[in-house]
Order: C-alpha cells, then structure tokens, then sequence
C-alpha cells in the first residue's frame, strides 16, 4: 500500500526527485549578503534553474528581480550601520571591515582633491588640449574650402 502513494504522488507531481523545501528567508540573507543564486542554489543543495523557477512560482517575480531588491536592502543595512556606527550609536562591527565592505560594495572612495596637479599630468592635459584645437582648425579650413566649391 505505501508502494501505491508513492508511485500515486509520483504521478501527480511528475517523475524525478521529490519537490525540495526552499528555505526563502535563508535565501533573503544569503542574497543582502551578496552572495549569487548559484552559489546559494548549491548552498540549498538544488540546482539553479530550480531555485530560478520556484522564486517566478512561489515569489511571483524573476530570480533577477528578486536577488537586485535583496541585494539593495543589504546595501542599505550596510550604509545604516557604517552611519549608525560613524555617529557612535553602535560599538557593533569591525571598522576595517566596515571599510572595506564600503569601497567594494557600495563603490565608496575616499576623496581626493582635485586641486592637486602635477607637472606631467599638466603637459598631458595641454598637449591634448592642442591636438584637438588642431583638429578643430583643420575641420573648419574643410568645411570652409567645401562651402567654397559649392558657390
């Protein structure tokens, strides 16, 4: 009798391997960590096109979609802490690693002063600031002798 729900459930569902539990909160972390949908798909223990398909069932939109607002939330958390941090509302967290994960993840810089010059950087500036007033020349002397030929 067992024999027959399995092979009945089978039937329903279709051949091949029993339908995987997809623990989607681990998967909301695993992707404001930054983590990628291969990567979490092995983590799961499924395969990708699985977790890519069950997200469009069970999430109602695109795996893509679903991991960029996941992915932008973490951002997020990450810039409220370094704030929160910054502010010294929290003793929470590594500085250095606050850091980092800021110039990597987030695309921040430290600034730098654009006052600041140097002699071959000028020499470069001013020889292509020459070249293209060359071109500039040579174009109109062309559109000029062209306009010439038409009269």
């Amino acid at each position: 009798m067992e024999e027959n729900t399995q092979s009945s459930e089978m039937e329903k569902r279709g051949r091949g391997q029993p339908k995987a539990n997809i623990d989607w909160k681990k998967v909301e972390d695993l992707l404001m960590a930054g983590c990628m949908g291969t990567g979490i798909a092995a983590y799961l223990g499924i395969s990708p096109e699985t977790l890519y398909d069950r997200c469009l069932i069970e999430k109602g939109k695109l795996f893509s979609h679903f991991s960029q607002e996941k992915k932008e939330k973490g951002d997020e958390i990450l810039r409220a802490h370094q704030y929160a941090k910054a502010l010294g509302l929290t003793d929470k967290g590594d500085n250095t690693l606050l850091i980092w994960l800021g110039k990597t993840r987030l695309k921040q810089r430290e600034f730098v002063d654009e006052g600041t010059s140097s002699p071959e950087l000028e020499k470069k500036f001013d020889s292509l600031m020459s070249l293209m007033k060359d071109n500039q020349e040579r174009k109109i002397e062309e559109i000029n002798k062209s306009e010439e030929s038409k009269s």
